[in-house]
């Protein structure tokens, strides 16, 4: 038996048989007049949910809140206040998608503070000052940084720990863990995203592979290197589309090469790589058949392997003691 829905003050299905979306708006509508019975899915733009984020905490505390889809396009960012990562921490655990938080970290003078990112979700600190006038090192749990304000007048340090990235005035920064070379980190990803993308990871895209670690810790790295190969990204940039030939295995490494490390391979090295990694995989194989294009993408996702735990890339990039942040150097690694 149907049950005839209540309708709210706009005219739209609150309750009945229609589980629609509603608006922010529509919700605090409806949950104020008391028309919500049952969790409802918001569906709205970044700019509209950050500004009634503690309403909207109000009403997953109540139980009437069940998912919030922010609607933007691309990979949208949700700006929020460290407190309101506590204060409003049910309706922040009811997003969905994919997108970045972005946490303002600036905090009262003589204070120090710990900011655990939201877990599942790429998360990024916003630091009012330049990336000078703070340390940035890897904290001893393994885990987080510590980020240390250089003014001697108003010195803190923040704890930051489910970080992928931090946003300076000038500059911003990726945060990873120490590339392995048994266990896949997201070291081995943010390189991957150098050779392959030849750019930075964006921070929600870093975390959806961080968490694919934590769920599959014993992947191999050929299965993320996979995986890339056949991501919208490249495979819709017609430069990558290789001829099914030497020529075209070599253009292949060589493109690998200036994607991660800005510079040609040295003499010798992309026919040690064509010979060693490549051609055994295409013994037998006719160029133009399905199983030579499947075969040719894994000995091109094992050549990536071997880029992705590249020491003179992690020097290139890496934020340490003598390389401070920079336009050139953007990686921390924990």
């Amino acid at each position: 038996m149907q049950t005839n829905p209540t309708v709210s003050s706009e005219g739209r299905t609150v309750e009945g048989n229609s589980l629609s979306a509603l608006s922010v708006a529509q919700i605090l509508s409806a949950f104020q007049s008391g028309q919500i019975t049952t969790p409802r899915m918001v569906s709205d733009s970044a700019a509209t949910v950050a500004g009634n984020l503690d309403a909207l905490q109000t009403i997953a505390a109540a139980g009437k809140l069940a998912t919030i889809t922010l609607t933007d396009s691309g990979f949208p960012s949700l700006s929020v206040t460290a407190g309101q990562l506590t204060a409003d921490a049910l309706a922040l655990g009811d997003l969905s998608g994919n997108f970045t938080l972005q946490i303002d970290g600036s905090a009262p003078a003589f204070s120090t503070q710990s900011i655990a990112g939201l877990n599942g979700h790429g998360n990024s600190v916003a630091f009012q000052n330049s990336a000078s006038s703070y340390s940035i090192t890897a904290a001893a749990d393994g885990s987080g940084v510590n980020v240390i304000y250089l003014n001697a007048f108003l010195g803190f340090t923040d704890h930051l720990s489910g970080i992928q990235a931090l946003k300076f005035s000038d500059y911003s920064l990726i945060i990873a863990q120490t590339p392995g070379s048994s266990t896949v980190t997201t070291g081995n990803v943010t390189e991957l995203y150098g050779a392959v993308f030849g750019r930075l990871p964006d921070v929600p895209g870093l975390s959806f592979y961080q968490g694919q670690l934590q769920a599959n810790p014993a992947l191999p790295l050929t299965t993320f290197a996979q995986w890339f190969l056949a991501s919208p990204e490249y495979t819709n940039n017609s430069a990558h589309n290789y001829a099914q030939t030497t020529a075209g295995d070599t253009q292949f490494i060589t493109d690998c090469y200036n994607n991660l490390l800005h510079r040609g391979p040295e003499a010798g090295a992309a026919a040690w790589y064509e010979t060693n990694v490549i051609a055994p995989f295409l013994v037998g194989l006719t160029p133009g058949t399905a199983a030579y294009a499947a075969a040719e993408t894994l000995a091109h996702a094992y050549v990536l392997t071997d880029f992705s735990a590249s020491q003179e890339f992690l020097n290139a990039v890496q934020v340490t003691a003598t390389n401070q942040a920079s336009a050139q150097h953007w990686l921390v690694l924990i």
